[in-house]
């Protein structure tokens, strides 16, 4: 295993290019979406047999083997692949997070406050509520009840 140098994501060492960023791990260019035809014609003969030889060992394996061993196999690429979509989310998750942060700022000149506590210092209201507005849930930010600490069980 290899790190892309530009999105730091854990790549094959045999990939030229990043699958996630595009990224070139031996010129430093990314990639174009047009490959060269000569590449394209190698690599598309290369592709179909590459295809037809996993259907023919994974046909074998389910003869001989039975399915376990197949779903043996197949297992890992399946985690691995919900794992990248997993951390995609993630991402995405915090970039939107720190955009509705940005968005506030806009709005009130300041970023919204840790907490705000009520006259005898109960909490009352947490940053998160502050910026739903600007998440897209305006709908959670109106059925908040202010008057309420954010122990409460109506929350």
């Amino acid at each position: 295993m290899a790190t892309c140098p530009s999105c730091a994501e854990d790549i094959s060492a045999k990939d030229n290019f990043c699958p996630f960023c595009g990224q070139s791990l031996k010129q430093g260019k990314r990639r174009t979406l047009e490959a060269p035809t000569e590449t394209r014609a190698k690599s598309s003969g290369g592709s179909s047999s590459s295809t037809m030889a996993i259907i023919a060992v994974a046909a074998c394996l389910v003869m001989f083997c039975g399915i376990g061993m197949l779903t043996a196999l197949l297992l890992p690429a399946v985690q691995q692949a919900r794992e990248a979509a997993r951390r995609t989310q993630c991402k995405n998750n915090l970039k939107q997070i720190g955009l509705a942060m940005h968005n506030y700022h806009d709005t009130f000149q300041l970023f919204p406050a840790a907490h705000l506590n009520g006259l005898q210092g109960e909490p009352k209201l947490s940053w998160r509520v502050s910026v739903l507005p600007y998440l897209g849930e305006a709908g959670k930010y109106n059925a908040y009840q202010f008057n309420d600490t954010w122990e409460s069980e109506r929350h």
